[in-house]
């Protein structure tokens, strides 16, 4: 794994517990965002008087367009934070 690959041997556990931790922690809290996001806007949509399928399909296409952005700024922010691969020292 690329995460992975510069680090010595004798830390590659730690990081692996630590790089685990940080997706479950990034999954748990990125599906309660969606979810608020999708009960929020079905909400909405129900209260000007669209039907319970309209208001699904709303909240879900809301969720989905988020998921996208969401999905779009880590690629971003992962593009610019690794960058290139820092060659040692001679």
């Amino acid at each position: 794994m690329t995460v992975l690959g510069g680090l010595e041997p004798r830390d590659m556990g730690a990081a692996s517990g630590l790089l685990q931790t940080t997706q479950q922690i990034g999954l748990s809290r990125g599906v309660g965002i969606l979810t608020t996001i999708y009960q929020s806007a079905r909400t909405d949509r129900e209260a000007t008087g669209a039907t319970v399928h309209e208001a699904l399909a709303h909240g879900l296409s809301i969720a989905v367009i988020a998921a996208v952005v969401f999905a779009a700024a880590a690629l971003v922010i992962s593009l610019v934070v690794i960058g290139e691969p820092k060659q040692p020292a001679a």
